[in-house]
């Protein structure tokens, strides 16, 4: 697959290896596999100009990737519904005053396939700013901070328990894990975390880091799904629900 991803094959390298993986898929291969191979097609026949193949190839692609992932979208709109409840205007008012005064963090969003790599890439060609990549520590606070609180609700209910002491606490633990993967070599002014699903904890991030700085990508919604359905979303996690 990285090597089908190179832009540098040529049309000649294109079709002989469309060749050589038409007949591996005639044979038992499994699901992933399967899955890789569609995909791998599909970027070939667009190599070829076959528009029409490439999207055919794609879309099996995508329909087995699909049948490996749980996706619920009553329970995923649930979810955000109950954070946009949770981080109502008095809520956000009543804490205004929390958080760190760090302004290290650097936080790039948007939806995956919207220019949050290249963004980072290009601040972090800056000497003084350190491209941390996709860090998990946020994304995955829903599944630990109603334990860190010690009380029964669920993730964004629990953010009601949620006192100035922790608060601190907690952007004190994200400011020394983001320092500790920029290595002890260099002190940087900023660090940069373009996690996409930081997305469903702004509310919560800009408590933790008020004078931080947030730079959302967009990119026009037809590129954006194309780009996604172009491009096998593997290492992508969901926030639990």
């Amino acid at each position: 697959m990285n090597l089908i991803s190179s832009q540098s094959l040529s049309q000649e390298d294109s079709k002989g290896l469309f060749e050589i993986i038409q007949e591996l898929i005639k044979h038992d291969m499994s699901e992933d596999d399967l899955t890789y191979a569609y995909f791998a097609l599909g970027k070939l026949c667009s190599n070829l100009k076959k528009f029409k193949e490439s999207f055919e190839y794609h879309h099996s692609g995508n329909r087995l990737k699909r049948r490996q992932i749980e996706f619920n979208i009553g329970s995923h709109v649930d979810y955000l519904s109950r954070i946009k409840e949770i981080f109502s205007a008095a809520f956000i008012e009543c804490r205004k005053s929390w958080g760190s005064n760090s302004e290290i963090p650097i936080f790039i969003f948007g939806m995956p396939r919207s220019g949050t790599t290249l963004v980072e890439q290009i601040l972090a060609s800056h000497p003084n700013v350190y491209g941390a990549g996709e860090l998990l520590f946020l994304p995955q606070i829903d599944k630990n901070l109603a334990s860190v609180l010690k009380v029964n609700a669920h993730y964004p209910e629990c953010l009601n328990f949620l006192d100035e002491q922790t608060a601190h606490a907690i952007a004190d633990l994200y400011s020394k894990s983001t320092k500790e993967t920029a290595g002890s070599s260099k002190d940087y002014m900023r660090i940069t975390d373009k996690n996409p699903f930081n997305y469903y904890h702004l509310g919560l991030i800009s408590l933790l880091f008020p004078k931080a700085s947030f730079i959302h990508c967009k990119r026009h919604p037809l590129d954006t799904c194309l780009s996604t359905f172009r491009n096998l979303q593997a290492g992508l996690i969901s926030p639990t629900i």
